[in-house]
């Protein structure tokens, strides 16, 4: 009896030395930490030219497809259209999970000129975005937002000044993808915010 005691300890005694170390969790991919430079540009787009490219009207409903083809049009033609960006050698730079922001000062001759030719005038331009994780195809969730102003020549709804404040169209964009997200409307003109995200 005491032999079949002193086995079986023997083995449970193995059976405790023999244990598997735990698992190491899986690092997930989209975990990784990235690293982007950050477009914003307000840019001043007629209802002619939506038309002439085939595009949606402004108060019409559009498709990331058709902002993407909008925000390519400007890119390609930007001697076409008045665009305020950023300018020197500093680029708004956020990582995944996180949020920049950035304030575009009004060119004061530029405006001007916008305002005879075009019957609007942006007087103030605040944008960001929240960046969530990159996923597999190279996209990101983003949640864009601006506070903005502008003056008409031509009331609308019996005022000459028009603002917002608050979120544009977030949702997956593919890194590198400028898209355009609209903003406010008067005198024929849409006021649009030009975003990207870029490698850094």
């Amino acid at each position: 009896m005491k032999t079949i005691w002193f086995i079986a300890l023997l083995f449970g005694l193995s059976g405790c030395s023999e244990k598997a170390p735990p698992a190491r969790t899986p690092v997930s991919k989209s975990s990784a930490v990235h690293k982007y430079s950050v477009t914003f540009a307000a840019v001043k787009v007629s209802d002619t030219t939506l038309a002439s490219i085939g595009l949606p009207a402004y108060d019409a409903p559009s498709t990331p497809e058709s902002r993407r083809k909008l925000a390519n049009y400007v890119q390609a033609h930007t001697a076409e259209f008045s665009i305020r960006a950023a300018t020197g050698n500093i680029l708004p730079i956020v990582l995944n999970r996180g949020q920049t922001h950035v304030t575009l000062l009004p060119d004061s001759k530029q405006e001007e000129k916008d305002f005879e030719a075009l019957g609007m005038m942006t007087k103030e331009f605040d944008a960001g975005v929240t960046v969530l994780d990159e996923d597999e195809h190279g996209q990101v969730y983003c949640d864009w937002y601006c506070s903005c102003g502008i003056h008409l020549k031509e009331p609308v709804g019996n005022s000459t000044d028009h603002g917002m404040s608050g979120g544009c169209d977030g949702g997956m964009i593919p890194v590198g993808q400028a898209e355009m997200c609209p903003l406010l409307h008067g005198n024929g003109v849409g006021l649009w915010m030009l975003v990207a995200l870029n490698r850094s």
